[in-house]
C-alpha cells in the first residue's frame, strides 16, 4: 500500500526499513509511551497534528519518522528527545489483576481485598465482603485522605462524624478520613462494596 501525501510528508525513507533494528525500536518505544500517558493512535493524532494512520505505520516499525515528526508527538506527553531515547525502555506497569492476586486481608467479619500501586501509591481500591452482624467499631485516619466506597449488595449503616446512614445496593458515601466512622451490617444479609481511599493510607 502506498501512503498517502499526508502520511508520506511526516516519514522518513520507508525503503528496507522494515527490518531496521531502529525503526521497530522507535515504534515500539511510542507505542509503550502512548499507553503510559492513556492515549489512543487517534487522541494522540488529533493533540500533536500528526495523522493517526502515520502514527500506526511508526509503531509497527514499517516506516521511519522524520525528527520533526518525532518533535510533534513528544509535545503531547511532553517529552524531550533524550527523555524518549532514556537508557532504560518504558514499560507499562501491571494493569489487570485476577482476584487469587490481590492482597487478602481479614479483620473479624470483614474481609478485604487490596490493590494499589508500590510506585505511585496515591490510589488504594479495595473489593470488600462484610459477614452478618459485622461491625469496624469506631476509627479514623492519622493522615488526610479521601475514603469513597459504593454498596454492590446488602445494608450497610454508616456513621461518619455526626451523621448515621443506611446504605444500600448503588448508595454510595464520601468523606474526609480523618473523621471518625463506623461501618456496620444491618439485617441478615452479607455486604459487598468497594471502595477507594486517595492517598492509598490504609
Amino acid at each position: 500500500m502506498v501512503p498517502d501525501a499526508t502520511v508520506s510528508s511526516e516519514l522518513g525513507d520507508s525503503s528496507d526499513l522494515d527490518d531496521n533494528p531502529d525503526t521497530n525500536e522507535v515504534g515500539k518505544r511510542l507505542r509503550l509511551t502512548r499507553e503510559k500517558f492513556g492515549y489512543s493512535q487517534r487522541k494522540l493524532g488529533k493533540l500533536s497534528g500528526v495523522s493517526n494512520a502515520a502514527i500506526s505505520m511508526i509503531e509497527k516499525g514499517s516506516l521511519n519518522p522524520t525528527i520533526g515528526t518525532m518533535v510533534k508527538l513528544l509535545r503531547v506527553f511532553p517529552l524531550s528527545m533524550a527523555e524518549f531515547w532514556q537508557a532504560e525502555p518504558i514499560s507499562l506497569e501491571k494493569v489487570f489483576f485476577r482476584f487469587e492476586e490481590l492482597n487478602a486481608i481479614t479483620n473479624n467479619k470483614v474481609r478485604y481485598w487490596q490493590v494499589a500501586s508500590n510506585k505511585d501509591p496515591t490510589i488504594l481500591f479495595q473489593y470488600e465482603k462484610y459477614e452478618v452482624g459485622a461491625d469496624t467499631g469506631l476509627s479514623q485516619m492519622q493522615e488526610e485522605c479521601e475514603m469513597i466506597g459504593i454498596v454492590i449488595n446488602g445494608v450497610l449503616a454508616v456513621e461518619i462524624g455526626d451523621q448515621t446512614q443506611l446504605l444500600r445496593e448503588g448508595d454510595v458515601y464520601k468523606f474526609d478520613g480523618r473523621i471518625p466512622h463506623r461501618f456496620r451490617v444491618r439485617g441478615n444479609k452479607a455486604v459487598t462494596m468497594v471502595s477507594c481511599t486517595s492517598p492509598a493510607v490504609f
